[in-house]
C-alpha cells in the first residue's frame, strides 16, 4: 500500500482529508512502535508497503483515531457544552487487541528470554506446630543461572 493509497483508505473511513506530509510523519512514528512490538520483523517492516494486509488494518485504525482526535480526549466540556468520545482512553498508539494482531502476525515467538532458577525447599514437616518458620530456618535460596 502506498502513501496515498493509504491516505485514501484513512479519509474514506474518517471523512476527513489527510494532507501527505502529516500521514509521512505519523506513518514513520507509527512504524517504529510495530517495529518495537515485533522486534523479529525489525529489518523487514521499513516502509508501510512492507507491512502484511491485517498491520495495515491496525495502522489504518491507528491513524484514523489519530486524525479524529488527536490530543486523544475521551471526554471535554466547553461551558454548558460537553461531549464523551469512545476512545481507548490509555494514551497509547494502539489498543490492546491491536497489539496481540501485531504480535500474532510476527509471529515473533515472544521477545522474553527466561533463565533456570532454583530454589530447593526443605521437606515439609507437617507435625511441626510452626510450620513457617521451620520452613524460614531450612529454606535454600540458591539462585542458579
Amino acid at each position: 500500500m502506498t502513501l496515498e493509497e493509504l491516505a485514501q483508505a484513512i479519509e474514506d473511513r474518517t471523512g476527513q482529508p489527510v494532507d501527505l506530509a502529516w500521514l509521512a510523519q505519523v506513518v514513520a512514528e507509527i512504524l517504529a512502535y510495530v517495529r518495537l512490538l515485533a522486534p523479529c520483523k525489525i529489518d523487514i517492516w521499513q516502509t508501510i508497503e512492507d507491512l502484511p494486509p491485517d498491520i495495515i488494518a491496525v495502522v489504518v485504525a491507528a491513524i484514523s483515531r489519530i486524525l479524529v482526535n488527536p490530543r486523544g480526549l475521551r471526554q471535554e466540556t466547553i461551558g454548558e457544552y460537553s461531549y464523551t468520545i469512545n476512545s481507548t482512553g490509555n494514551g497509547d498508539l494502539f489498543t490492546d487487541t491491536e497489539k496481540r494482531i501485531i504480535a500474532s502476525v510476527a509471529g515473533c515467538g515472544g521477545s522474553f528470554k527466561s533463565i533456570t532458577m532454583k530454589v530447593v525447599p526443605p521437606p515439609i514437616d507437617l507435625a511441626t506446630p510452626d510450620r513457617d518458620a521451620w520452613a524460614e530456618d531450612r529454606l535454600d535460596l540458591r539462585w542458579e543461572v
